[in-house]
């Protein structure tokens, strides 16, 4: 998956939020009106980490309704998934955020990670790192100098 589909998976819903919300209109749009609701979020998330332990890859998961992309550096890189425990869930920064422990094959190591859900269709289930890159536009850390 590009990073440009990255961006737009995102960046719609705020755009909405900026665009709607601030339109003088009868209603206005909140993040919350990106948010799904909490057993759809769990869920999607559950899905989507049920996916990874068996072996498939991120990205949109297939046969998903709603449909639900998955974004996690981790996954991408070829980890392999054992299993995963939801810990914790709150909301945070308009999104649904889960503390999930991770038990990895390769290499063998436990984590406790955060994950983001946001969007009502397609949903998307971010892992910490890419959320945070993302809220942060930082799509290439690495900077260049200028000549």
């Amino acid at each position: 998956m590009k990073t440009s589909r990255l961006f737009l998976v995102f960046l719609v819903p705020i755009a909405g939020v900026i665009l709607f919300g601030c339109g003088g209109g009868e209603r206005y749009v909140s993040t919350t009106d990106f948010t799904p609701p909490q057993e759809v979020a769990r869920a999607s998330l559950v899905t989507a980490l049920t996916a990874w332990k068996n072996g498939l890859p991120p990205g949109r998961l297939e046969g998903t309704d709603p449909p639900v992309d998955v974004f996690d550096s981790d996954w991408r890189k070829g980890q392999k998934l054992d299993s995963f425990e939801v810990v914790s869930e709150d909301l945070a920064d308009g999104a649904k955020r889960f503390n999930v422990r991770l038990r990895l094959k390769t290499p063998a190591a436990n984590r406790d990670v955060n994950y983001y859900v946001v969007g009502r269709h397609p949903i998307g289930v971010y892992s910490e790192e890419v959320y945070r890159r993302i809220l942060n536009m930082e799509n290439d850390p690495k900077k260049t100098a200028r000549r």
